[in-house]
C-alpha cells in the first residue's frame, strides 16, 4: 500500500466519522435513517466496484495482454412481435 492510499484511506475514516456521529434521538427521523443507510450502501457498491476493477485491472496487465483496438460490437436479435 502506498503512502497516497493510506492518506485517502485514512481521510476517508475520518470524513465518515464526522458524518456519523450520532444527533439527539428527536432528530433521527425514519425517512433521514433510511436515506443515511441507503447512502451508506451506495457509497460501499461504488468503492467495491473500484477496487475490484482495479484488481482485475492489475491481473489483465500482469498476463501481458492488452486491450483490442477496435471496438466490441453488441447485437440482439428480438424474435416475436414484442420488442422493447
Amino acid at each position: 500500500m502506498t503512502a497516497r492510499q493510506l492518506l485517502c484511506i485514512v481521510l476517508l475514516v475520518a470524513v465518515g466519522v464526522m458524518a456519523v456521529q450520532p444527533a439527539p434521538a428527536e432528530a433521527l427521523e425514519p425517512t433521514l435513517m433510511i436515506l443515511l443507510i441507503t447512502t451508506g450502501v451506495a457509497l460501499v457498491a461504488i468503492i467495491g466496484v473500484l477496487l475490484i476493477g482495479a484488481a482485475h485491472e492489475r491481473q489483465y496487465r500482469s498476463a501481458g495482454l492488452t486491450a483490442p483496438e477496435e471496438p466490441v460490437l453488441v447485437a440482439v436479435a428480438w424474435q416475436g412481435e414484442e420488442a422493447p
